[in-house]
């Protein structure tokens, strides 16, 4: 796991030299603007204000906000906010807060992608540094159009960019992953945990949108045939997946739950672990599949084969960046060829 503002807030207390740092919020804070999206909104708005950030872009998926959500976030910001353009700036680089300026020695951050950078910075040759946007990991090396550099802080907030500047000329970039190295800091970590009750008191997980499937069994019940691979499982990290959101204040918290439970997008699936012990943690379901009928009936309804594509629905990009299918599967490798396939 890589990211949020626990470690940001450390990483950024760090690298901070008072009145020699400018520190730009590039937006796209949240993808959303339902309920968990407001808080996460809040949540963002506080720790900005914490951080001292001196601009603060407002992409078109800020502006995109309901008055509300953009409101706590504009309160906190003040006039740092840089809004309603597809591209913000040039910034003065130095300085706050960030003042819009012209010519050589500046920034422009750009709500596009790495071709509608270069494209920017072919019509604009006077600019130091053009901000784009991309997914994925920050690329280590700088691309640079004429006098331009082209630089990126990936996405989702997973990284840190810092940019070097000596006389007012870019002098080098170091991308910054926000990974478990990176100790929390207390002030941010207070925010988060606010974050978190209020997420969990207002009991979103209840509203998590569900569909029709047909029933599970539970993961007891798929022990009772397949016992080999049931001892596997429980000796597996997914045996204890709910219990590791839960250590962390994130056990009610939907956008989590629905990768450590069985079945949360379900009518049938996941309600608490009071109600539904047997659907608790990454169970034989998470990734067979619901499989009451074939329980009842076992070589009359039988469950299709997976492969790797089923643990991608978890592992993704995002919330696993590390995930490797093949080095993963040793640690829980079940199954006649016990191949993965």
């Amino acid at each position: 796991m890589s990211g949020g503002i626990r470690r940001r807030g450390s990483l950024l207390r760090e690298l901070t030299i008072p009145g020699r740092t400018v520190q730009l919020e590039t937006g796209r804070f949240t993808p959303g603007n339902g309920p968990q999206d407001r808080l996460k909104a809040e949540a963002m708005a506080d720790a900005i204000a914490v951080w001292k950030a001196d601009a603060v872009v407002f992409t078109t998926a800020e502006t995109a906000w309901p008055a509300e959500q953009q409101s706590i976030l504009r309160e906190l910001a003040g006039d740092r906010v840089l809004e309603g353009r597809k591209s913000f700036g040039p910034l003065k680089i130095s300085g706050s807060p960030a003042e819009t300026v012209s010519g050589p020695g500046s920034i422009m951050v750009l709500d596009g992608d790495r071709n509608e950078a270069t494209a920017y910075a072919k019509k604009h040759p006077k600019l130091q540094v053009v901000v784009y946007r991309q997914q994925g990991r920050p690329d280590a090396q700088v691309a640079r159009v004429g006098s331009t550099w082209l630089v990126t802080p990936g996405e989702k907030g997973k990284f840190v960019i810092r940019l070097a500047f000596r006389d007012g000329k870019f002098v080098n970039h170091r991308v910054f992953n926000l990974g478990p190295e990176v100790a929390d800091d207390p002030v941010s970590t207070a925010i988060f945990r606010r974050y978190q009750r209020r997420v969990s008191d207002q009991n979103l997980i209840d509203d998590f949108p569900r569909v029709a499937t047909e029933a599970f069994a539970g993961n007891e019940k798929c022990g009772s045939c397949h016992a080999e691979a049931f001892a596997q499982w429980k000796s597996s990290a997914h045996a204890h997946a709910l219990e590791t959101l839960e250590k962390d204040g994130s056990g009610r918290d939907p956008e989590c739950v629905s990768c450590h439970v069985v079945g949360l997008e379900s009518t049938k699936g996941f309600v608490s672990r009071e109600k539904t012990p047997s659907l608790t943690d990454v169970g034989c379901e998470s990734c067979h599949g619901p499989g009451g009928e074939h329980a009842r009936a076992p070589y009359l309804n039988r469950l299709a084969k997976i492969g790797e594509k089923a643990c991608l629905n978890c592992h993704t990009r995002n919330t696993s960046p590390n995930f490797e299918f093949l080095t993963y599967w040793k640690n829980i490798q079940h199954g006649l060829g016990k191949t993965g396939g």
